[in-house]
C-alpha cells in the first residue's frame, strides 16, 4: 500500500492522540489500594418555589358571624381585610354602585333586641368598609333582626347562621 507524506502525518497524529488518551485514562482511573475518604462536593442550592396565595376572585356575599346577643364578630374584622379591600376596589372601579350590609340576629332574643343587635352589626361592618375607602353614601347598612332568617331558628347551626352580616354589591 502506498501512503503519501500527508497520509503518514495523519496516521501518526491520530496514533499519538489515541496513545495520549489511553495514558491519561489509565492515570485517572487506575486502581488504588489506598483508602480514600468521601469528600463532600459543594453544590449550589436551587431556591425552592415560593407558593403564591391564590388571587381572590370574589368576596360577593361575604358572611361575617357574630357571638350571641352581641355585635362582637367571631373572627376579627382585620382577618377579612382582603374582602373589605375587594369591595372598595369594586366601588372605585365602578363595578358596584352600592354595597349592601345586611345584619341579622338569631331567634333567641326579643324582636326589639334582635333588630337593635342586627343594626349594630351592620353598622360595625359599614364602618370597617369606610376605613377601606368605600364612601358612606354607597353603603346601605340595614339590620333586619330575625325577620328573614337564613337558617332554621330551632337548630344550633341555624342560630349561628342567623347571627351574621352579609356583604354584597350591586
Amino acid at each position: 500500500m502506498y501512503f503519501t507524506d500527508t497520509t503518514k502525518k495523519i496516521f501518526i497524529s491520530f496514533g499519538a492522540a489515541a496513545f495520549l488518551a489511553l495514558c491519561i485514562g489509565y492515570i485517572f482511573f487506575m486502581p488504588t489500594t489506598e483508602k480514600t475518604e468521601a469528600v463532600a462536593i459543594p453544590t449550589t442550592t436551587v431556591p425552592q418555589e415560593t407558593t403564591v396565595p391564590p388571587t381572590l376572585v370574589s368576596c360577593q356575599d361575604t358572611t361575617i358571624l357574630f357571638d350571641i346577643n352581641t355585635s362582637d364578630p367571631i373572627v376579627s374584622l382585620e382577618s377579612i381585610n382582603q374582602c373589605f379591600t375587594w369591595f372598595a376596589d369594586q366601588i372605585n372601579r365602578g363595578v358596584f354602585t352600592k354595597i349592601n350590609v345586611i345584619g341579622r340576629s338569631s331567634c333567641d332574643s326579643s324582636k326589639e333586641n334582635g333588630n337593635q343587635i342586627s343594626q349594630e352589626r351592620a353598622n360595625l361592618v359599614a364602618l370597617e368598609l369606610m376605613k377601606y375607602g368605600v364612601p358612606n353614601f354607597q353603603i346601605n347598612a340595614q339590620g333586619i333582626g330575625y325577620s328573614n332568617p337564613i337558617g332554621d331558628c330551632k337548630s344550633t347551626k341555624g342560630a349561628i347562621a342567623n347571627r351574621s352580616v352579609i356583604i354584597s354589591g350591586e
